[in-house]
C-alpha cells in the first residue's frame, strides 16, 4: 500500500488485528494505457483464519472491474495450484540461451526430416 490512505487502512488493519484477504491479483484494468491495474477489491475478516476461505475472480462481467467472491468454509480450504507457464524461480537468461540454441536448430531442415 503506497497511498496515503492505503498506509492508513493498513495502520487500521494491523491495530485491530484485522486480516485482508485478495486474491492478489489487480481488480481494477483502466482503459487509459497511462494508466496501471490496480487490486481495489478485498475482503476483511476477524478472527477467521484465511485457511478456510476461497477467494475467486469474476469474470462474469465484462468491464474494467473484476469482483472476487470469497467462500467460508469449515475445514480447511484446499487450493489447486494454477497451472502456470513460468515461476518466480525461472531462470530468464537460461532460458534465452537455450532458446536461442535450440530453435534454429529446429528450423534445419536435415533436423526436420530426422524428427518426422
Amino acid at each position: 500500500m503506497t497511498s496515503t490512505k492505503g498506509r492508513g487502512l493498513e495502520k487500521v488493519l494491523q491495530a485491530n488485528n484485522y486480516t485482508p484477504l485478495s486474491t492478489g491479483y489487480p481488480t481494477y484494468w483502466p482503459t487509459d494505457a497511462n494508466k496501471i491495474p490496480d487490486l481495489l477489491d478485498f475482503f476483511v475478516t476477524s478472527g477467521i483464519s484465511p485457511s478456510y476461505t476461497d477467494i475467486q475472480p469474476s469474470y462474469d462481467l465484462s468491464s474494467d472491474h473484476t469482483p472476487i467472491i470469497v467462500t467460508f468454509s469449515t475445514s480447511i480450504a484446499t487450493r489447486i495450484p494454477t497451472t502456470r507457464l513460468h515461476t518466480s524461480h525461472t531462470d530468464w537468461k537460461l532460458y534465452k540461451t537455450a532458446d536461442s540454441e535450440i530453435l534454429p536448430l529446429c528450423r534445419n531442415s536435415k533436423l526436420e526430416k530426422t524428427l518426422k
